[in-house]
């Protein structure tokens, strides 16, 4: 890896074993390394999205040459993604919107990893306790949970009430069953007040045809029926996850 232009570089992959060699022209330089050269016509810029904050910093060292086998790693990571980079400049906000997105993509795989199926339950009803209060949540899921696995309940600021029928679906594929639909519909006959639905998904997208039935279901019940996907439903754990472990970790109140 070689600096090319003023804060770029240049990739190469080593072909073979070193020669010393005086070449015709220009007649100096005889230190020979046959290389590949992977990174084109194209240098990658120090600023370019991809860019590991420590290959960046090497860019400060004022010899020729010098070491960056620690850096291995995030090397191979650029050459990887060679084409793909973003030449945009260095923008802070840009740089958060990635570390956000690795962080929920590193946050969905540990998801996967500690919970599986009806056991995703648990914790989504421990963030709507968190966003609605503990004692304005009901954990309702089970064989006669009658469409919803909690119902949230809570006053609006002029003092109206509502409830809210929540379906919990950890899915990896698309939502395109409308089974969590026919189940907030069974909430809504099922439980008294019910005032909107709302399915919480670990689904990434939902399907055309899965959308149809959701806006024709919440025609059909006249009230609202929303879908919260996979990444606003991580964005939600990971504003509100030390919370709920400092809430997790308090000790019970003595009676």
């Amino acid at each position: 890896m070689r600096i090319r232009t003023s804060k770029h570089w240049s990739i190469a992959r080593v072909l073979g074993p070193y020669r010393f060699e005086i070449p015709k022209k220009p007649k100096d330089y005889g230190h020979i390394l046959p290389v590949e050269l992977l990174s084109g016509d194209r240098p990658i810029g120090f600023k370019a999205r991809g860019v590991a904050a420590g290959l960046r910093q090497t860019m400060r060292n004022l010899s020729r040459l010098w070491n960056v086998d620690h850096l291995g790693a995030q090397i191979r990571q650029i050459v990887g993604n060679l084409g793909k980079l973003d030449e945009a400049t260095d923008v802070e906000e840009d740089r958060l919107e990635a570390l956000l997105l690795e962080l929920e993509l590193a946050g969905f795989e540990r998801f996967k990893f500690h919970f599986q199926g009806a056991e995703f339950e648990a914790p989504c009803v421990r963030l709507l306790k968190m966003l609605y209060g503990e004692a304005n949540v009901e954990h309702t899921g089970g064989r006669s949970e009658n469409g919803a696995d909690a119902i949230c309940t809570y006053r609006d600021a002029l003092g109206v009430p509502h409830r809210v029928a929540v379906q919990i679906k950890m899915w990896t594929w698309d939502a395109n069953s409308t089974r969590p639909l026919e189940q907030i519909k069974k909430a809504c006959q099922s439980y008294e007040g019910i005032t909107s639905g709302v399915i919480l998904s670990t689904s990434k997208r939902a399907t055309p045809a899965f959308e149809a039935e959701r806006a024709k279901l919440q025609k059909e019940l006249g009230l609202p029926v929303r879908v919260i996907l996979r990444q606003e439903l991580l964005r939600l754990f990971i504003q509100h996850l030390p919370k709920l472990v400092a809430a997790e970790a308090e000790p019970e109140p003595d009676l």
